[in-house]
């Protein structure tokens, strides 16, 4: 008797250790199954939204659609998806009861998660905004202080101006001249995006865009992504012409080499860059009109360009530029036809 029932514990202790580990096994495929639906649902969700969106809505706008949207995924995902699952696992896989206690204790699970998505969704919102504001990796540069001592990198800058910007502003007045810059800046955006551009600043009509150097003279990025964003524009001239009754052009002047990046502002924290570099690019745009172009590049960035390359650089020649106390060597850059 004593033996049977020693054979019986033994037996119970092992049915035990079983289902303990098929509990451990199951929770282990439930997180996996449950992360690989919500991350692939909520990336889904990113690429419709940066397609779809409507850019002008306000910022507070993309917080809450992409709060509600990110909510609904784990309510759906958690609540009918991953339940349902884990009814139809244990039962067939597991062999074990799934009964009302079992759906009890998971909807209790399930409620916890619930709750803790639609906290963790919020946070992941407003993260992806702030990023936005700030501009794709800076917000991380930042938080990891990558800059908080001045450093020394190589890099392309990039001014674009609108042609002709004082004319426009008295023709369409202050309202209607706003509009035309949010939606030329937005093409920009998704060039820039395309591109693997950062945008470095807003400053009335001029947007100033950056590119590491490896990053801008790759598949020469950085000429890529002027001639991509003028071509966008010309694809929506009607678009212009019906709101604006005219298609707005730009000029560039680029340059780049050593500048020093550092972290400034304690108010206001941002990523600001020093060096000739810089002023040099700012002068070499403000020769445009002189010279009748609407890209110049410095002589650092003409003698990259290989000959089997898409574009035709012509030397416009040494000149002089504002604040620069020698001549510099500039470059026009078309595409070949």
């Amino acid at each position: 008797m004593g033996i049977i029932i020693y054979l019986f514990d033994e037996a119970k202790a092992d049915l035990q250790k079983f289902e303990s580990k098929s509990n451990l096994f199951f929770n282990i495929r439930f997180n996996i199954i449950a992360g690989i639906i919500v991350g692939l649902a909520l990336g889904s969700i990113d690429i419709f939204l940066n397609k779809l969106s409507n850019k002008k809505r306000s910022f507070r706008f993309h917080i809450i659609i992409k709060s509600i949207l990110y909510i609904s995924v784990f309510v759906i995902v958690l609540s009918l998806v991953i339940s349902r699952a884990a009814a139809i696992f244990y039962e067939t896989i597991l062999q074990l009861p799934f009964g009302q206690e079992e759906a009890g204790s998971f909807r209790q699970i399930i409620l916890a998660l619930i709750i803790y998505s639609i906290l963790v969704s919020i946070l992941i919102s407003f993260i992806s905004e702030v990023n936005k504001k700030f501009g794709p990796g800076v917000l991380i540069r930042l938080l990891l202080g990558k800059y908080y001592k001045p450093r020394v990198e190589e890099r392309i800058f990039m001014f674009l101006d609108l042609k002709s910007s004082t004319t426009i502003a008295e023709k369409l007045g202050h309202i209607k001249y706003s509009q035309l810059i949010q939606d030329c800046f937005n093409d920009l955006n998704i060039s820039a995006s395309k591109l693997k551009a950062e945008i470095y600043q807003y400053a009335g009509d001029e947007a100033v865009l950056t590119w590491t150097l490896d990053k801008g003279l790759k598949n020469t990025n950085y000429l890529k992504f002027y001639f991509d964003f003028q071509n966008r524009i010309i694809n929506r001239s009607e678009y212009y012409k019906n709101n604006y009754d005219l298609v707005p052009e730009f000029k560039a002047g680029v340059n780049g080499g050593i500048i020093t990046a550092a972290e400034v502002g304690e108010i206001k924290r941002e990523i600001a860059y020093h060096g000739d570099v810089i002023n040099t690019a700012a002068r070499i745009q403000g020769v445009c009109n002189t010279y009748n172009q609407k890209l110049l590049v410095s002589e650092f960035l003409a003698e990259k360009l290989n000959t089997a390359s898409d574009y035709i650089s012509k030397e416009i020649g040494s000149i002089s530029l504002k604040g620069k106390k020698f001549p510099v060597n500039v470059f026009s850059v078309e595409l070949q036809s």
